[in-house]
């Protein structure tokens, strides 16, 4: 899949992986669609982007779903397509109005593999390991462009 020009909306985009995958994902040519609560950090990670491609800054409270329709509907009046989600964050309400796409979702081994005193945590990532391979099942058929 060829994903210069792509734009790629990234959660959680402020630090650590989701900071790496916007850096990444710039220097591939991708247009990025910053996405976290604290706008700060997300200059910084604008900054250390390739500066050849285009980047938005959206504040979003992913525990907010006011917050998700907002940012959203903020970036649809501003033309912004979602070739690509990268659900760092947490899961976000997207919907991929163009019938096509791609999500990645990160999460962790702790998804796959339980461990002590990490039960609630385990719970979280077994649920999106859950929901995503039955939404990749249902979707399986889809002509995706």
């Amino acid at each position: 899949m060829d994903i210069k020009d792509k734009w790629v909306w990234i959660t959680g985009a402020s630090s650590g992986i989701g900071r790496a995958l916007a850096i990444e994902f710039s220097y591939h040519g991708c247009n990025l669609v910053l996405l976290s609560r604290n706008i700060a950090e997300l200059e910084v990670t604008a900054g250390k982007c390739n500066p050849n491609i285009k980047a938005i800054i959206q504040s979003i409270d992913l525990s907010d779903p006011t917050s998700i329709t907002g940012a959203v509907a903020h970036l649809r009046v501003k033309n912004t397509p979602l070739d690509i989600l990268v659900n760092n964050g947490a899961s976000a309400n997207v919907q991929q109005q163009k019938g096509g796409g791609q999500i990645a979702v990160i999460t962790s081994l702790v998804g796959i593999i339980g461990s002590p005193k990490r039960t609630s945590y385990a719970a979280s990532k077994h649920a999106l390991h859950g929901y995503f391979d039955s939404l990749r099942a249902e979707l399986f058929n889809e002509k995706l462009k």
